[in-house]
């Protein structure tokens, strides 16, 4: 009686290994999935902090733009990648990875290109010009 039971016990073990190793491949496929859900999700996050903030910089530029000289305008930023502020033939673009967004201004604009913008930023006008800096928090 006793190899009765315990060939019953070797067929439940591996059954229950079988079972088992079926959950962990269905878990892995699951896991993965969900890992490409994240990066697009990061990705789409990226984008829409790129656009916003590239509308943040226009509106600041031209409102310095149209207030003159001695005016100043800090941003904040925070992005999941790095992001870059830089200027090409008049044109400047924010770009990062994941983005890139033009910007249009209605005035001469002066800064370091590339500009890291990973912190804060400091829009100044002065002598006609809107100068931008990276700034030291």
């Amino acid at each position: 009686m006793d190899g009765f039971f315990q060939s019953k016990k070797g067929q439940l073990s591996i059954e229950f290994i079988l079972i088992f190793a079926i959950f962990l491949s269905v878990l892995l496929i699951f896991i993965g999935q969900f890992n490409k859900i994240k990066d697009r999700a990061q990705t789409d996050i990226q984008k829409n902090l790129v656009r916003k903030t590239s509308i943040d910089i226009e509106n600041a530029i031209n409102s310095i733009c149209i207030l003159g000289d001695n005016n100043i305008r800090e941003l904040d930023f925070y992005f999941l990648e790095k992001t870059f502020l830089m200027k090409e033939n008049d044109r400047l673009i924010l770009a990062s990875d994941s983005a890139n967004v033009t910007l249009s201004t209605k005035c001469t604009v002066q800064f370091s290109s590339p500009l890291e913008l990973n912190k804060k930023i400091k829009i100044e006008g002065k002598d006609s010009t809107v100068k931008i800096y990276a700034k030291d928090s």
